[in-house]
Order: C-alpha cells, then sequence, then structure tokens
C-alpha cells in the first residue's frame, strides 16, 4: 500500500488530475474542478514531503501548470496566474507555464502578473518572448496565444505574420494581417511587402497607400 504522503502518491493524484482534464475534453465530464481538487491535493500532500529529486520537482511543477490550465478553463485567471508562477519558480524554463501565464494573464488584465509579483507592470507579451528564446518551435504557438487573448495585439499580430511570410506560407500570412480590426499602417505596410511576393503589384500598391 501507498503512504498517504509519499512521491507515489503525489504523482497519483497529479496523474488523476489530468485524466480528469481529458476525459472532460473529450466527453464533457468529470467536471474541471474535479481536476482541480486532484492537482490540489497533489501539491497539499507534496509540501509535507523533504526532498529534491528532479522529478519529484518536475511532478508538482506539472501539478501546478496542470492546476492552472484548469483554473483558466475555468477562466479563473488569477488563480491561474499564480499558479503558473509557482511553477515556473520551480521550473523557470517551462515552455508551457510561460505561454500559459502570458495568456492568462492577458485575459486577467495587461499588468495585473506584475501587481501580483509587486514589481513594475510587465506586459504578457514578455512571457512569450521568453518562451521564443527557450523554444523557437514555439513561435507560432506563442503568438497564437497572444491572439487569442488579444486579437488586437499588434506586435503579435505582425510577428505572426512575419513568422508566415518567412516559412512561406503566405496564404496564412495574408489571412492573418486581413483579419485585423485595428487599421494599423505597418499591417499595411507588411500585408502590401507580402502581395508583392504574391506578385499582385496592384493590390501592394493600395496597401502601401
Amino acid at each position: 500500500a501507498l503512504k498517504m504522503d509519499s512521491p507515489l502518491t503525489v504523482e497519483a493524484h497529479a496523474l488523476q488530475g489530468r485524466l480528469d482534464m481529458k476525459i472532460n475534453d473529450a466527453f464533457g465530464g468529470p467536471d474541471t474542478n474535479d481536476a482541480v481538487k486532484e492537482f490540489t491535493q497533489a501539491i497539499e500532500m507534496a509540501a509535507k514531503i523533504t526532498g529534491d529529486e528532479p522529478n519529484f520537482k518536475n511532478v508538482i511543477a506539472g501539478a501546478y501548470r496542470y492546476r492552472a490550465i484548469a483554473q483558466s478553463q475555468l477562466q479563473d485567471w488569477k488563480k491561474a496566474v499564480a499558479d503558473f508562477n509557482e511553477a515556473l519558480k520551480l521550473n523557470p524554463k517551462d515552455v508551457e507555464s510561460l505561454i500559459g501565464r502570458g495568456e492568462a494573464d492577458s485575459n486577467f488584465g495587461l499588468g495585473m502578473f506584475a501587481k501580483i509579483k509587486e514589481e513594475p507592470e510587465v506586459p504578457p507579451l514578455d512571457d512569450f518572448a521568453a518562451a521564443l528564446k527557450l523554444d523557437p518551435k514555439a513561435a507560432r504557438a506563442a503568438y497564437e496565444a497572444a491572439l487569442r487573448a488579444d486579437e488586437l495585439h499588434l506586435e503579435a499580430r505582425l510577428n505572426l505574420g512575419r513568422l508566415l511570410h518567412l516559412e512561406g506560407r503566405l496564404d496564412e500570412a495574408e489571412k492573418v494581417y486581413r483579419s485585423s480590426a485595428s487599421g494599423e499602417a505597418i499591417l499595411s505596410y507588411n500585408l502590401a511587402v507580402l502581395l508583392e511576393d504574391f506578385e499582385r503589384e496592384g493590390e501592394a500598391m493600395k496597401e502601401y497607400r
């Protein structure tokens, strides 16, 4: 039998929480709150156990990360940001937590993450930028996450458009630029450059104007 407060019991609760989330995503139940409870149990048990084995730290970091994701699904942004903070204390290079915190913070309100940390205001995109430095493959996911959180996020839209353009995905880049309702001149300029690569000079000239 497992000890009540053992690393294996902590991991079991963390795994059950992830299972609850997967079932919830697939079939609409059990409730996401069930997953939150499992992750909370894992975290509370872990606090009673001494030891700094890397694998155990990863389990705890994962419990915080997935509880944060569950809190985001419940739109409890403040709790989500707080849990992502804890996950990142344990693993500062956790790309998924950086992106998740940036997205949650954008939904919670620009600068609120900074207020929680009692530091000067830090735009959520800083988390996305940090994720990109750690994992360039996360670039597209990071910018898409920023736009899901704030569709008027100019820098995220520009960077996603440029990234797709550089990858030769011109149709997708055009869609990114055209789907903005901000009317920013820099978006029109980037779209014009893209249209030139499409050899659609007439349309490009209209955007330059």
